[in-house]
């Protein structure tokens, strides 16, 4: 008798160790802890961009430690691009499974000295300019070649003396610029640039209607300078929000993100709970440095 006490107490101690493993693997989810280091030094690399937009997850940047945690309850797989000023950017791909949940990936990194980005931004609303043609030529050289601007405003260029170079940048619906750059040995990047949208020009013109002689009239037309007419006077303003997490259950919700300005949105069977919309990257990466202190998977993502 006192056997088969003790063995049904044995018995029962070990499911209860099962349970308790196999609910806190269900608890975590599936998790994946990236790694960014540098090549040359093997040390982590801090503020590396991870942008996992082409699986709907959004941009992560890595902290101190280079280290960008990605937590996902979809089986997923998808092409991941790692960037980094100074380094040449890697793409590779990245898949989410049952299988890899708990995985540690580390990406090394190739400092690029020769490689120089920049990026415009408009003067008016400080919001990135997408599709700027940049014209890059080297001064008393005539050879020059040209790039053109991504959807956040970023362009890059390889230079490999120390000579200045002359910069120009063109768009439809911004005044052109130009720029000369002299290189320094400690310059890792080109900077920002700021142009200044085409003003609208309201011109005024007297209307006699032919049987009201004496009176008056103006109509109003506007003329807006160096546009084409098969490009819209309005570009529309990508929205930019921040991701917290994709449930299923949001009963709490109120409890595990106390505080916030919450929204939600349906996406399948699952909801997308986030902050915003922000209406310029610059600002939600404002806050997302704040969210992201207490909630370190916070992702920016479009609306």
């Amino acid at each position: 008798m006192y056997d088969l006490i003790y063995k049904y107490k044995r018995l029962t101690f070990y499911i209860c160790i099962s349970l308790s493993i196999s609910f806190c693997s269900s608890a975590n989810g599936n998790q994946i802890s990236i790694y960014i280091k540098s090549l040359e030094s093997q040390l982590p690399l801090k503020g590396a961009v991870i942008d996992l937009h082409a699986c709907n997850l959004g941009k992560f940047l890595s902290d101190e430690n280079g280290e960008v945690q990605i937590q996902s309850d979809h089986v997923r797989s998808c092409v991941m691009y790692i960037s980094a000023s100074g380094y040449i950017s890697l793409v590779r791909n990245l898949s989410i499974s049952e299988s890899t949940s708990g995985d540690k990936l580390t990406f090394y990194m190739q400092r690029q000295d020769q490689y120089k980005s920049g990026r415009i931004w408009s003067s008016e609303d400080q919001s990135p300019i997408p599709n700027v043609e940049v014209q890059i030529r080297e001064i008393n050289n005539n050879d020059k070649y040209t790039v053109f601007t991504d959807k956040y405003g970023q362009f890059s260029m390889v230079h490999s003396s120390n000579k200045p170079v002359q910069l120009a940048f063109y768009h439809p619906k911004f005044q052109n610029l130009e720029k000369i750059i002299y290189f320094r040995e400690d310059m890792s990047g080109l900077g920002a640039f700021f142009m200044t949208p085409v003003k609208v020009e309201k011109d005024t013109k007297e209307m006699v209607p032919p049987k009201l002689k004496g009176y008056t009239s103006k109509k109003f037309t506007f003329r807006k300078k160096n546009l084409s007419n098969n490009i819209e006077s309005v570009e529309k303003t990508d929205q930019y929000i921040i991701v917290l997490a994709l449930l299923k259950n949001l009963d709490d919700l109120p409890t595990r993100f106390p505080g916030l300005d919450l929204k939600t949105k349906s996406k399948g069977n699952w909801t997308q709970v986030y902050l915003g919309p922000y209406a310029t990257e610059k600002y939600a990466l404002q806050k997302l440095n704040e969210v992201e202190k207490k909630y370190p998977t916070a992702r920016i993502n479009n609306l």
